[in-house]
């Protein structure tokens, strides 16, 4: 929870002058002239009050305050900052978003478009390019962190839900066989309509090599990655409380000379369904910049040439039946989960005799062993 002090320029009033926008049935979309930054909002009949919780699914700010992180042989440089240049434009069409910083002899382009669901044809998802094109004479190490700044689940016990895996209730890091196909943050309430759902294993994303669940405040001061802190709740007293962002790792790479590395992500309003025709009108790169021969790209569309001489339909899928067991299976886990983590509390205490137990460990714990009594899901 952050509270936000609201200061207005004459020189660029907040949400309208220096922003681009795109909008569709579904969702808003704005990036940040001045620093690239994107907020997402969902398109309901209250269209004005952007900044009420009901249509927002980042968190609004006046700046917005999801970011990303460029890696850049060993130095992190926070994307839109006045370390580069930023140009921010609408793309052909006024259909997506393009922001190119130039920071040193790089060039980063972020795009940002609709994308659809391939079956149902809802256009509720947003796709999210960064292109990092190697200008040096040399070879780069570039790597990413794309930060989303969430609060829906904030008033819930479990922050965020990962299919598979369960709730999230605190700070936790996932990675290789442990790495979640979505993230969901999701308002309090069976009723709740606002949720908020992160894609990392489609065919149009960039899969990425770890997820952190963490407070906010924490991941803004430690760019780079950092250890899991165990049984930590989503604050960082006494400056922060119950502030929750996720956090999607990709390692450094090295990309050669005139070579460029491609990363895709994609959040959207929840639901089932893949993700499967790009909306943007093209992922272009300005005109003034060829695309380099050599590249390391990942999570690209498909080229339709290829689509055509190597067809590869769907299978048809009684999903209904599989979310079911999915979910029924995600409970259950995150009931082992608690337990799991419950016992290693137990295990560190008494190992450390030499500690006295403070009374906020022994009333957290007894809440937890209460809790557990019945747990729900295993008979």
């Amino acid at each position: 929870m952050r509270f936000i002090l609201l200061v207005v320029t004459i020189m660029c009033a907040p949400m309208f002058l220096c922003a681009e926008s795109i909008e569709n049935a579904h969702l808003r979309v704005e990036v940040d002239g001045e620093t690239g930054r994107l907020f997402l909002s969902s398109v309901q009949e209250e269209k004005d009050s952007r900044a009420d919780d009901k249509n927002a699914l980042l968190f609004f700010d006046t700046t917005p305050s999801s970011y990303t992180v460029i890696y850049i042989d060993d130095v992190a440089y926070i994307f839109g900052s006045s370390e580069g240049t930023l140009v921010v434009d609408k793309g052909p069409g006024g259909k997506n978003i393009s922001a190119v910083w130039d920071v040193g002899s790089l060039r980063v382009v972020q795009n940002t478009g609709f994308v659809r669901r391939e079956k149902s044809g809802r256009e509720d998802g947003v796709r999210i390019t960064y292109t990092v094109l190697n200008r040096t004479e040399g070879a780069r190490a570039i790597g990413m962190r794309i930060l989303f700044d969430t609060y829906l689940g904030e008033t819930s016990e479990h922050h965020f839900t990962v299919s598979p895996g369960g709730g999230i209730q605190y700070e936790k890091t996932l990675v290789g066989a442990k790495l979640p196909d979505y993230w969901i943050s999701k308002s309090a309430g069976e009723s709740a309509v606002a949720c908020l759902r992160g894609v990392l294993k489609e065919k149009m994303v960039t899969a990425p090599d770890e997820i952190t669940f963490a407070n906010y405040a924490f991941l803004q001061q430690h760019l780079f990655p950092f250890p899991e802190r165990k049984w930590n709740s989503f604050d960082m007293l006494p400056f922060s409380k119950n502030d929750s962002a996720v956090a999607l790792q990709y390692t450094p790479v090295e990309v050669p000379a005139g070579g460029q590395r491609v990363i895709s992500t994609l959040i959207g309003k929840c639901g089932a369904g893949e993700y499967g025709e790009y909306k943007t009108g093209g992922e272009k790169l300005p005109a003034d910049e060829e695309t380099p021969a050599l590249s390391v790209e990942e999570g690209a569309p498909i080229a339709e040439e290829e689509k055509e001489q190597h067809p590869q339909p769907a299978p048809e899928l009684d999903t209904d039946f599989i979310r079911a067991e999915m979910e029924e299976i995600g409970e259950m886990q995150t009931t082992v989960d608690s337990i799991n983590t419950l016992i290693d509390r137990i295990d560190e205490l008494l190992l450390d005799s030499g500690k006295n137990i403070d009374e906020e460990d022994l009333l957290l714990l007894k809440r937890k062993l209460e809790e557990l009594k019945e747990p729900e899901g295993i008979k």
